[in-house]
């Protein structure tokens, strides 16, 4: 079993020890770049790990937001939206497409919204996936997720690990 460090906390256990709780079916292409199969239900409730300022990533609490019906531990680590550096290592998160998440920002907190869409947000490219990562620890989940493994972006490529 390998360790590695938790975004903000201890080591803990990676993806490949068995022994975790989440199943390890995977998500589908489909479930991934088809925005309409974001059916889960998701309110943010603290605020997000991320690379944007503390007041912009602050705005998403309290928003409920569409999200894919499946959540689970990411494939890598998490990596900076701007940089790609990475940020932490893996944790279990549920993505939320990019569009529908600003437009539920733009409703609540349009200087926030256009904050994002200043940098060029929502992308439009399939890698990186134009999703947003919130920890399953940030929000609360009302309806329509399941956990299981996610996919990687090379899987949405087609190319092999």
């Amino acid at each position: 079993m390998a360790l590695r460090k938790k975004c903000g906390g201890a080591p803990r256990a990676t993806r490949k020890d068995k022994s975790s709780d989440m199943p390890y079916s995977r998500m589908r292409k489909e479930d991934v770049m088809n925005t309409s199969n974001a059916t889960g239900i998701i309110r943010v409730r603290k605020i997000p790990l991320g690379s944007a300022p503390e007041w912009i990533r602050a705005a998403w609490i309290g928003l409920t937001l569409p999200c894919y019906p499946v959540s689970g531990m990411m494939p890598g680590p998490e990596l900076d939206l701007f940089t790609g550096r990475q940020l932490c290592g893996e944790r279990k998160v549920v993505v939320v497409p990019q569009a529908e998440a600003i437009a539920a920002l733009e409703k609540e907190r349009p200087q926030a919204a256009q904050w994002w869409k200043d940098r060029g947000f929502p992308r439009d490219r399939p890698f990186p996936m134009p999703s947003f990562y919130f920890g399953e620890d940030e929000v609360e989940i009302f309806d329509g997720v399941e956990k299981r493994a996610l996919i990687d972006g090379f899987d949405l490529l087609g190319i092999p690990a």
